[in-house]
């Protein structure tokens, strides 16, 4: 079921617990469905402790990612249905879906 995405940022973040999946318990995966409106944010964030793995299910997903050099670079892409994606814990990334 899709994620009620009526706030200021137009998008919801689901997390998935061993609640949900008890097979996840000690495992040390973390597991989320994010849910974009159209022009949805999901508000700039790092991958503290892991790397991400990211899924279009639906749309197309525009994305990017902040350098790491002095000069604040961001460079942007766009991520058709189907499409997948691994993100290492040092990425910055800023999802946007258009």
């Amino acid at each position: 079921m899709p994620g009620n995405t009526t706030n200021p940022l137009s998008s919801k973040v689901t997390p998935v617990t061993v609640d949900e999946i008890p097979g996840l318990n000690t495992l040390g995966i973390s597991l989320a469905r994010v849910d974009f409106a159209p022009y949805g944010l999901n508000p700039p964030y790092t991958h503290s402790r892991g790397t991400e793995i990211l899924v279009v299910v639906e749309g197309t997903l525009h994305g990017g990612f902040v350098t790491s050099n002095t000069d604040g670079n961001c460079l942007f892409t766009s991520f058709e249905q189907g499409r997948r994606l691994c993100l290492p814990n040092w990425f910055h990334p800023l999802p946007v879906k258009r």
